[in-house]
C-alpha cells in the first residue's frame, strides 16, 4: 500500500544551541559543539580521541559542503551521533540502540561530499525528493569503475542514511531506498572470502 510521503520541512528541526554529543560521555570539563556551527564539529578536548587518529581526524568538516547538503549533513551527522534523541524516536526514524562512532559519521560525511559533487555534475537537483533509484544506480555503477566494493559500501550506507533520516531533513531525504529488499554489502558487490 502507498502512503503518502510527508511534506518535507522547510526549518531544521535541531536548535543551533543544542549539544551535538548529548548521548556520548564527555571528557571531565568539556563542552560539546553545537549544532549551529556550521564550519565544523571538533571532538578534539571533548570526546576521548582514538590513539591511532590525529587532531584534524577527530572532527567533522562542514566547509566543503554547499548550499543544501551544508545543513543536511549536519543532520544527517546529529542524527547518527543521537539515535536516540527525542526528535529521532518521535519522527518514527529506525535507530540503533547506540550513538555511532564519530569515525563512522566522518566516513558518511566523506561520502555524502563525494554524492553531492557527483550530483553537481550531472545537474541533479539539490533537492533529495525528486531523485529516483536510477540516478543512484548510474552514482554506484560510476563508483564502482574506480574503487573496491568495499569502499562502496561506505557511499552505499551513505545513500541509505539520506533516505532513513528524511523525515528529521530539511527539504526531505530520498523518497525510496534504491536497493531495497538488499543488503548494503550486496547493492555495493561486496563478496565473502575465506
Amino acid at each position: 500500500m502507498n502512503h503518502p510521503l510527508p511534506q518535507p520541512r522547510t526549518k531544521s528541526p535541531f536548535a543551533d544551541d543544542e549539544p551535538v554529543l548529548a548521548s556520548h560521555p564527555l571528557l571531565p570539563g568539556a563542552h560539546s559543539p553545537l549544532f549551529g556551527n556550521s564550519e565544523n564539529w571538533d571532538f578534539n578536548g571533548a570526546l576521548r580521541r582514538p590513539a591511532n587518529l590525529t587532531p584534524g581526524g577527530w572532527k567533522l568538516m562542514f566547509t566543503r559542503f554547499e548550499g543544501a547538503w551544508k545543513l543536511r549533513a549536519r543532520e544527517v551527522a546529529m542524527i547518527a551521533l543521537n539515535p536516540r534523541h527525542r526528535l529521532v524516536l518521535s519522527s518514527g526514524i529506525p535507530a540503533p540502540r547506540r550513538p555511532n562512532d564519530p569515525r563512522s559519521v566522518v566516513l558518511t560525511l566523506g561520502a555524502m561530499r563525494n554524492l553531492a559533487a557527483w550530483a553537481a555534475e550531472r545537474g541533479l537537483s539539490p533537492d533529495l525528493t525528486t531523485w529516483r533509484d536510477h540516478h543512484l544506480h548510474a552514482y554506484l555503477a560510476e563508483l564502482k569503475e574506480r574503487i573496491s566494493a568495499d569502499t562502496a559500501l561506505t557511499h552505499v550506507k551513505a545513500v541509505r542514511e539520506l533516505h532513513r533520516c528524511g523525515p528529521l531533513l530539511t527539504g526531505g531525504g530520498l523518497p525510496a531506498d534504491p536497493w531495497t529488499g538488499m543488503s548494503s554489502r550486496a547493492a555495493a558487490g561486496v563478496t565473502w572470502t575465506n
